[in-house]
């Protein structure tokens, strides 16, 4: 009885050290080729397919596509992270705004970076008490 079938395989390409939005952190990640090999005994023989290419965070396990290493996406979110670093710090957001003018951003940019941060760090202190309302409220 001839058995035979596909199974998908992951190759590291090669490594490196990135900023992963997901832990908002610089993190080392392994750039992998995913593809579809053809099974002969439960062997892979030869690739079949090309399925994609991912960027692996090699703390959180999030993959990303490949443009997630492209330098303006990385800037973006040191910048990103930067500023939330300075505001959940207690740096005011007029300190903040003139460290962000002076890494090269815009008055407008800088003030469109502050406003989504603060955004944010109202979500997550919110969803942080949520729980406790839920409680005093049963």
């Amino acid at each position: 009885m001839l058995t035979t079938g596909s199974t998908r395989r992951e190759k590291v390409i090669a490594q490196g050290q990135f900023f992963c939005p997901q832990c908002h952190a610089l993190r080392l990640y392994k750039h992998k080729r995913i593809s579809e090999y053809f099974l002969l005994y439960l062997f892979p023989l030869f690739e079949t397919q090309k399925l994609g290419e991912v960027a692996e965070c090699q703390v959180c396990r999030t993959r990303f596509d490949m443009t997630i290493l492209e330098p303006k996406h990385q800037v973006l979110f040191k910048v990103i992270a930067s500023a939330r670093y300075d505001l959940s710090h207690g740096i005011s957001p007029e300190e903040t705004k003139s460290r962000l003018v002076a890494m090269g951003l815009g008055d407008d940019v800088a003030d469109m970076v502050i406003q989504m941060v603060q955004q944010f760090l109202v979500v997550v202190a919110f969803f942080s008490v949520y729980p406790l309302f839920q409680l005093l409220a049963s």
